[in-house]
Formats: C-alpha cells, sequence, structure tokens
C-alpha cells in the first residue's frame, strides 16, 4: 500500500523543499538526487519545477513486478546509489526524514531520491513524527529529541528490506507492536531467517542490513559506514 508522509503528521513543505533543492544546486548538485529546476507564483500558490524523471518510482516499480521484489544483488545497487545521494545531503547538513520507496525515482537506470518537503537542517529534532509510519525509525516513533541523519539511515534500511522481501518489516516501530518486539528481542538476521530470505542473501549483505536497522540510533551505521560497507564489494564487483 503506497504511504503517504502526511497520515496525521507534519505535511510537505514546498518552502523548504525550494530551500533544500537551492542548497543541493548551489552545491552542484548530486546525480543520485533529483534536481530542482525553477519555481514560480500564481494564484498565490508556489510551484517548484523538479527534474523529470521518465521512469516512475521504486514504489510502481515493485509494484509490478510478480513478487514485488528484486534480487540482493539489484537491491544493493539501488542503495548504493541512493545512500550516494543521501551521503551529499548529510554532509551538505540536512536530513532527509521521508527516505521511502516512493521518494526514490528512476530515470534510464539511475535512482534518484526526491521530495524534500519534509527535510530539516541537520541537528537534534523534537520529537515530532515525521515521515511515513513502515519507515520511521524507533526513537522518531517514540517521540524522542532524535539525530535525523540516523533516522533517515533507519528508514533506508527498510528500503533494503523492503526490496528483498517485498514487505515492511513492522507496521509501526513501536513497543506497542508485537513484530516489533520480536526484531528488538531476536535481530534482523533471525528475522530474516524465518522469512526464508536470509539464504539468498550474502553474509555481509545481512551485516549491512543488520547495522542499519540497528534499533539504538548511536549503534547505528552512518550513511558513510553504509557507503564504505564491504557488501557492496562483496556483491556488486
Amino acid at each position: 500500500m503506497r504511504e503517504h508522509a502526511h497520515d496525521g503528521h507534519t505535511p510537505d513543505n514546498p518552502i523548504i523543499e525550494k530551500e533544500v533543492g537551492d542548497i543541493i544546486r548551489d552545491a552542484g548538485g548530486h546525480p543520485n538526487l533529483v534536481t530542482y529546476m525553477d519555481s514560480f507564483v500564481e494564484q498565490q500558490t508556489l510551484y517548484l519545477v523538479m527534474e523529470y524523471c521518465a521512469n516512475g518510482d521504486m514504489y510502481d516499480y515493485l509494484s509490478k513486478r510478480r513478487q514485488r521484489t528484486m534480487s540482493c544483488r539489484n537491491a544493493l545497487s539501488v542503495l548504493s546509489q541512493v545512500s550516494a545521494g543521501l551521503a551529499f545531503m548529510h554532509q551538505h547538513s540536512i536530513a532527509h526524514r521521508d527516505v521511502s520507496l516512493e521518494n526514490i525515482f528512476l530515470h534510464h537506470g539511475r535512482c534518484k531520491l526526491g521530495d524534500f518537503g519534509l527535510a530539516t537542517r541537520v541537528r537534534r529534532c523534537s520529537g515530532q513524527q515525521v515521515g511515513k509510519k513502515y519507515y520511521m525509525a524507533p526513537e522518531v516513533v517514540a517521540g524522542e529529541v532524535y539525530d535525523p541523519k540516523a533516522a533517515d539511515v533507519w528508514s533506508l534500511g527498510i528500503v533494503f528490506f523492503i526490496m528483498v522481501t517485498g514487505s515492511p518489516l513492522v507496521s509501526f516501530a513501536s513497543m506497542s507492536v508485537k513484530s516489533f518486539r520480536a526484531l528488538k528481542q531476536a535481530g534482523i538476521a533471525t528475522v530474516m531467517e524465518a522469512w526464508g530470505v536470509a539464504q539468498y542473501m550474502p553474509t555481509s549483505a545481512l551485516e549491512l542490513m543488520s547495522g542499519m536497522l540497528e534499533i539504538d540510533p548511536i549503534k547505528r551505521l552512518t550513511i558513510d559506514q553504509v557507503l564504505q560497507h564491504d557488501a557492496f564489494n562483496t556483491c556488486l564487483s
């Protein structure tokens, strides 16, 4: 089911999206980020002109596949590209806060992270729940003060999980949800084994997923650590 980031939470802000687009463009842009082109106001409404991505988004791409999944190798290829774009944002002190399949756009074989309407300058964020519920990090769900960069990595880990399993990991990363309690107790590797997916994934890929979906944000991989992970060398070389 396609999710919307504003389901009871903060809606996208086109002014923020324009500001972030300006920052990214002024920094030289990145091939794995959707480019902000221009904006105009008509009848008191701000319109943004963004780069056209001819092949839709990753959610639609997976939805059209028979099992709604892709091979671990292909998922890692997507992950490496989106991680590069996200790392560029983090390097320029911007957290995305809405990383999801719906916001990964496809253009002639290249993956681009887009939709910056919930982005924020990197700082500790208040306990406001931002993003789509399937992708929200546990600390965001809990209403804690959190590091939005670490929350981005969790969300990207969920993207990785969905690409190889065809399903969200949990409905909500809350201790009130039984599947999340099981995840916290057993760990992601055990979950993947129970789902019958672990046998199709190299150990390094499972380790990468585990590091991205570490419940403690302090222990979670940073986006730079994700990019440097051995899984990409092992599986994509």
